[in-house]
């Protein structure tokens, strides 16, 4: 089974990057061939799945042909809120040119339940904008004023009017790059469940003393875990992941896109006020403190 959606070259050597429920098949199905029809007419009835990844949504084919005008991915910091962007792709598989919607960047790092073919799976960091993301256009750029992909198209909501979504450019360069080069994605494993900081938890936490408003709620921490050697507990609050600021769980999520497992790393975390460290870890921390500990992740 597979889904109709867009693509773009991002490599010269004919590397194609689309959405992972686009390219979606039986794992038994991974080595079978895709047809994919370039913006020249040319069709290409080989091309190849390098790999996918269900938690960015993310897939690379092969389409096995030397093409000499990739997309450019824009950089992270020149994407805001208010930024200029177009989205572009085959909507509702028409054939011929393809549709460009226009519209801007509305929000960052938001959280998405997306269905992939079936199957309900949590998108986490994704840029929220009002160009419109139609069926067909999954896979497709999003492009920025000076020609960059900002983004990937990815999702929509069928219950609000102007909420669409996209894989923002640095997630899905690194994603695409993993790809290429591994096949598959393998995330590092901090070890907690966590939730981000709505009104309610702010409330909760300011009724103990511990004034935040941003960063990864720990929930629940698994034995034996690199959080647990940490010295992280439930009730803390995770602001930083090596080099990753954490302002909600979508960032410590993928923040473990960009960690191999068996990496060293600095992890930042406020105490949480009836919070407890197993005994002598660290005995002289008091409720409140911004902790860093060093510790290798799984």
């Amino acid at each position: 089974m597979t889904c109709t959606g867009t693509g773009f070259v991002i490599d010269s050597r004919g590397y194609v990057l689309t959405n992972n429920h686009v390219a979606w098949g039986d794992d038994a199905l991974t080595n079978r061939s895709y047809a994919v029809e370039m913006d020249d007419g040319t069709i290409i009835t080989d091309a190849k799945l390098v790999g996918r990844d269900e938690l960015t949504d993310l897939a690379v084919l092969d389409i096995r042909k030397f093409w000499p005008k990739p997309l450019r991915l824009a950089d992270n910091d020149s994407i805001v809120p208010g930024l200029e962007v177009r989205a572009i792709g085959f909507a509702k598989a028409q054939r011929g040119m393809p549709s460009l919607t226009r519209g801007i960047v509305s929000a960052l790092d938001r959280d998405v339940v997306e269905n992939q073919c079936g199957k309900p799976v949590e998108l986490a960091g994704m840029l929220q904008t009002d160009a419109a993301i139609n069926g067909g256009n999954s896979g497709g750029p999003l492009i920025d004023e000076v020609g960059r992909v900002a983004g990937v198209n990815t999702a929509g909501r069928t219950d609000a009017q102007g909420m669409f979504f996209a894989v923002p450019a640095g997630i899905a360069q690194t994603c695409a790059r993993r790809l290429i080069a591994e096949g598959e994605i393998r995330r590092s494993r901090l070890g907690v469940e966590t939730g981000t900081i709505d009104r309610a938890a702010h409330q909760s936490l300011a009724e103990d003393h511990l004034y935040v408003s941003e960063g990864a709620l720990v929930k629940k921490v698994g034995a034996g875990s690199p959080a647990e050697r940490a010295g992280i507990a439930a009730g803390d609050v995770i602001v930083r992941l090596g080099s990753c600021a954490i302002r909600n769980r979508g960032d410590l999520a993928n923040a473990r896109l960009f960690i191999r497992p068996g990496e060293t790393v600095d992890v930042t975390f406020i105490h949480y006020m009836k919070g407890h460290f197993e005994p002598g870890s660290l005995s002289s921390v008091a409720p409140g403190d911004r902790i860093t500990r060093t510790i290798r992740l799984d």
